[in-house]
């Protein structure tokens, strides 16, 4: 962009050391010469310029729990980027990827394919949790959080070469197609690394221009800040009923992990009392903190496809339901929630309530 200032020579300052008495009265001092050039300087990527220009108009919005911190995705972020290769790329692979859903074919695949690329040069940025500092923290913070949000995105798009919006497909084994089960499993892990870097430069964060982003406490701590709300009874009642159940479980079968769901189905319950029914601020956090608090053991039993365990992620489904309108959410919580109603007997499916998974029935 140029100003009206740009097209005065170099040295046209000097004019001023003139008296009034050395120029005739009326005369205009015209410049007798035409503006030097610019200096030659690379040519701007139209491709990231639009890029750029999606995170600056929407796509910024997408990390942005409530309104107080948009101010920070949409202006500080992308400054802090331009000293930042690996969140620039962060950020230029989701705008990529949301364009992706906005546009169908051949669009769609074509920005799907940037997103990609741009995604795994973002990676770098966050590979390396021993090098993480003081001086890096801001953006390493800001990029693991980006990459969480394309994690959950990316399988929405990559069945059938991004076709559709729906389908899991993030892919597991070559020739062996995965199921939306699988797919969100995989996402646990992934996104777990990510969540640990936000845990390691959590306090290098405070302390910095992004401390508005990081002054959530996590769900389950105490804060100043933190308000609890009532639950429905409805779905109150389902939380108690599986403790009790697997306290059932427990006493009649002695290998039944009974240790290891109880603690789950507190985290779970604490997840939905730290929501508010009537907003979708705090279902993020939420829903992020559960991801990162759960156990091994439980991993390793939802990749078991153990049955208790099944049904728990059920109701995390729940939670997930309610970013629905989130276009890095969709439909998740429903293709997830289908594929464990159809591998549960009855006696178990008839603990969860279904109906909170799927449109219909709200938490209001």
């Amino acid at each position: 962009m140029f100003t009206a200032s740009s097209s005065a020579p170099p040295n046209s300052g000097t004019a001023s050391t003139a008296t009034a008495t050395t120029l005739p009265e009326k005369t205009t001092t015209i410049p007798t010469q035409p503006p030097l050039p610019c200096k030659a300087g690379p040519s701007l990527n139209p491709q990231e310029l639009e890029l750029m220009v999606q995170w600056c108009t929407h796509t910024y919005a997408t990390l942005s729990r409530n309104h107080a911190v948009e101010w920070i995705w949409k202006s500080v972020i992308p400054r802090r980027a331009v000293h930042d290769p690996a969140l620039m790329h962060g950020i230029l692979a989701l705008s990529a990827l949301h364009l992706a859903f906005l546009h169908t074919h051949p669009q769609r695949k074509d920005y799907l394919d940037i997103a990609q690329w741009h995604h795994h040069k973002s990676i770098s940025g966050v590979r390396n949790i021993e090098a993480l500092s003081e001086a890096n923290a801001s953006a390493a913070y800001a990029l693991s959080n980006i990459i969480i949000i394309f994690t959950f995105a990316l399988p929405l798009l990559s069945d059938s070469g991004g076709g559709g919006g729906g389908g899991g497909g993030g892919g597991v084994g070559a020739g062996q197609p995965s199921t939306p089960y699988d797919d969100l499993l995989q996402i646990f892990h992934m996104s777990r690394a990510s969540l640990k870097i936000l845990v390691a430069v959590s306090e290098w964060v405070q302390a910095s221009d992004l401390a508005i982003l990081a002054t959530a406490a996590p769900v389950g701590q105490s804060s100043t800040h933190t308000r609890v709300f009532t639950l429905p009874s409805f779905l109150d009642a389902a939380l108690r009923e599986l403790s009790l159940l697997n306290g059932r479980l427990r006493e009649g079968n002695s290998h039944h992990p009974s240790k290891v769901y109880g603690p789950v189905l507190g985290q779970l319950r604490t997840a939905f009392e730290s929501t508010s029914k009537e907003s979708e601020d705090g279902i993020i956090t939420a829903l992020f903190w559960w991801i990162f608090a759960l156990p091994p053991e439980f991993l390793d039993l939802l990749g078991e496809r153990e049955p208790f365990a099944m049904v728990i992620l059920a109701l995390f489904c729940a939670l997930m339901h309610r970013l629905r309108g989130q276009w890095w959410m969709d439909n998740w919580a429903e293709k997830v929630a289908r594929d464990i109603r159809g591998s549960l007997d009855l006696s178990l499916a008839s603990f969860v309530p279904w109906e909170l998974c799927f449109e219909g029935r709200s938490l209001v």
